[in-house]
C-alpha cells in the first residue's frame, strides 16, 4: 500500500520540522525496523473491517472505561466511542495515533508540547490521508455504530481550539500550524439542521435495516459524501418511505452548500 511508506516518511518530516521552534525535542525520525513494523501494523489495520479501532466504550468524566449498554456514566457525565485496538496501541508506541479523539481530550493532551505539538500535525496528516484516499485506514470504520459521535467531537474541536487560538504568545511562532488545525478540525455549530439530520437518518435506519451502516456513517463522520451515497441507496434498494429519504438528502444539501460558503 503505496501510502504507509508516504506517511512514515511525512511523519518524520513534520517531526523535525518544527525543531527550532524551541518548544520541545521533536520525536525522532523512525529507524529502518520502526519503519518496517509500522508498515506491518498499518496494513494489518488496513485489512481489518473494524480499521483500527476495538471494542465501542463509555469514557466517563471521572476515569471509568464502561462497556457500551445504556448510559452507565450518568447523564452529561461520559463520552462513547472505540477503543484502540491491539495494533493501534502497538503503533502509539511508535509515535504513530491513529485511533484518538478529541471528545473529553485535556487541551494539555490536545497542545502535546512535550513531543513539539506531534499530535496537532498527525491530525493535519491523518485528515489529508483520509479525504485523498477513500477513507484510507477508515474506510470502512464509520459504518459502525458508536464508533465515533460527530457532536462529541464537533464541540471538544470547538472547546480545544478556542483555548489555543486565545494564546498569542504560542499562536505568534505557530500561525500557520493554527491555520491548518482550523481548516482541518470538525468544529461546526450543532444546529437545529445537523440534529434533524441525525434524527432522521436514525429514523429511516430503524424502518429500513440495510440503511444502517450509511445512519452509522452519518452519526460518526458526516459529510457532502453522504448525499450521494443516501441517493445510491434510494436508487438500489427502493426503500419505504421514500418521501422521507428525499427529505434526509435535501436537509444534506441544504447542509453542506451552506458550509461551502460559510
Amino acid at each position: 500500500m503505496i501510502l504507509q511508506p508516504i506517511l512514515i516518511a511525512l511523519l518524520g518530516l513534520l517531526a523535525g520540522a518544527s525543531a527550532q521552534a524551541g518548544v520541545a525535542r521533536p520525536v525522532p525520525s523512525l529507524d529502518p525496523a520502526g519503519q518496517a513494523e509500522a508498515r506491518r501494523l498499518l496494513d494489518q489495520i488496513r485489512r481489518d473491517p473494524r480499521g483500527p479501532f476495538g471494542p465501542i466504550r463509555w469514557y466517563c468524566t471521572d476515569g471509568r472505561v464502561l462497556p457500551p449498554q445504556g448510559a452507565p456514566c450518568g447523564p452529561g457525565r461520559g463520552f462513547q466511542h472505540a477503543s484502540p485496538s491491539v495494533a493501534a496501541q502497538q503503533l502509539t508506541r511508535l509515535d504513530i495515533d491513529v485511533a484518538r479523539f478529541l471528545a473529553n481530550m485535556p487541551f494539555e493532551e490536545f497542545l502535546d508540547v512535550r513531543r513539539n505539538h506531534h499530535w496537532l500535525r498527525q491530525i493535519i496528516l491523518l485528515d489529508y490521508l483520509t479525504t485523498t484516499n477513500d477513507g484510507w485506514i477508515y474506510k470502512r470504520t464509520w459504518s459502525r455504530r458508536g464508533v465515533r459521535q460527530a457532536e462529541d467531537e464537533e464541540a471538544s474541536a470547538r472547546r480545544l481550539l478556542r483555548q489555543l487560538l486565545q494564546d498569542p504568545v504560542w499562536l505568534e511562532p505557530n500561525y500557520l500550524l493554527a491555520l491548518q488545525l482550523t481548516a482541518t478540525l470538525p468544529h461546526g455549530i450543532d444546529t437545529a439542521r445537523v440534529r434533524r439530520i441525525r434524527a432522521l437518518s436514525t429514523e429511516l435506519a430503524d424502518q429500513n435495516p440495510a440503511f444502517f451502516s450509511l445512519r452509522a456513517k452519518i452519526h460518526s463522520r458526516p459529510g457532502p459524501e453522504d448525499i450521494p451515497a443516501v441517493e445510491a441507496f434510494v436508487r438500489q434498494q427502493n426503500p419505504t418511505p421514500p418521501d422521507r429519504f428525499h427529505d434526509l438528502v435535501r436537509l444534506m444539501r441544504d447542509e453542506y452548500s451552506l458550509a461551502n460558503t460559510a
